[in-house]
């Protein structure tokens, strides 16, 4: 909301009581629909279909959880079975939603992917540092049995737990 223009959204009745717990006044929604002209502003107007709360539409849009566990201290990369730890932990306290729909259940949530990267310095005779270069790199997709729902509770977690190492969603398309 940049208070640049207004954009009048208007649902039908099935959405609205399929989203009434998510629109208060205040709360900032996702929508998806279709986009018109509006004859009688002279603008355009919205027909949504869809509505989503923020941590809804992370787990429908976002395609994973990405951690970077490289180091970038220069020493070796320690503290595998403590990042492991944090995981289960994570994982536990913030499953994924299970919703039941006419094919069955449904777990909405996103994946954990952790990356590292293993830098080597080469050093010239005498002992200068002449280049760092990166000697190996892996990723390792958890899969989907290790969902978690993105709420905004998840990812503060997240980052108080993992503290300076680096993490953020990956979004579809990206």
């Amino acid at each position: 909301d940049d208070t640049t223009a207004v954009l009048e959204a208007s649902v039908d009745e099935a959405t609205m009581l399929a989203a009434k717990d998510l629109l208060k006044d205040d709360e900032l929604v996702f929508l998806q629909g279709r986009v018109q002209h509006d004859h009688f502003s002279g603008g355009l107007r919205i027909k949504a279909n869809q509505v989503w709360s923020l941590a809804d539409a992370r787990s429908r849009f976002a395609r994973y959880w990405h951690i970077d566990l490289t180091d970038r201290t220069g020493s070796a990369m320690s503290g595998a079975a403590h990042i492991a730890q944090l995981c289960q932990q994570i994982l536990a306290e913030h499953p994924p939603l299970e919703e039941a729909d006419e094919q069955g259940t449904v777990r909405r949530g996103i994946k954990l992917r952790l990356s590292l990267r293993c830098q080597v310095t080469q050093n010239a005779q005498g002992g200068e540092q002449v280049e760092s270069v990166q000697a190996a790199a892996a990723e390792l997709d958890l899969g989907s049995e290790h969902l978690f729902y993105p709420s905004d509770a998840a990812l503060a977690a997240w980052r108080e737990a993992l503290g300076a190492v680096p993490a953020q969603l990956v979004w579809r398309g990206a």
